[in-house]
């Protein structure tokens, strides 16, 4: 996981830097942080969906005598159609950043340490 978000933050950290002098950057930015809503909203769906289905499952007898009384035409909708679109959707936009951060020129090089700064100040004094 840390060989995944450690290169995620030095991009972040190369673009927070250009976003000052590049409005592309922070165009790219604004969009970036746009894209972490979409996910968050899909995010949010499928846990609805999981307490939904939880819910269902705890009360199917009630649910099932409802269910009889209601026609079936009303009560079938797909959620996950509307989530397959979605998806696609944020891996369409995910895609589009990542081609558009090569060429922005973002990099994912790593900052410099902060020890090597505290050694650096030792051997000024010490």
């Amino acid at each position: 996981m840390v060989e995944i978000i450690n290169p995620i933050q030095n991009v972040l950290t190369d673009a927070s830097h250009k976003e000052i002098t590049n409005h592309a950057v922070k165009r790219w930015l604004i969009d970036l942080q746009h894209l972490t809503y979409d996910i968050d909203d899909v995010l949010d769906g499928l846990e609805t969906e999981a307490m939904h289905r939880e819910f269902n499952h705890e009360s199917e007898a009630i649910i099932s005598k409802v269910r009889k009384l209601i026609p079936t035409c009303c009560t079938n909708f797909p959620r996950t159609t509307s989530m397959h679109g979605k998806l696609d959707d944020i891996t369409t936009k995910l895609q589009d950043l990542v081609e558009e951060k090569a060429a922005l020129g973002l990099s994912v090089t790593k900052e410099p340490r902060a020890k090597n700064t505290k050694h650096k100040i030792t051997n000024l004094y010490g």
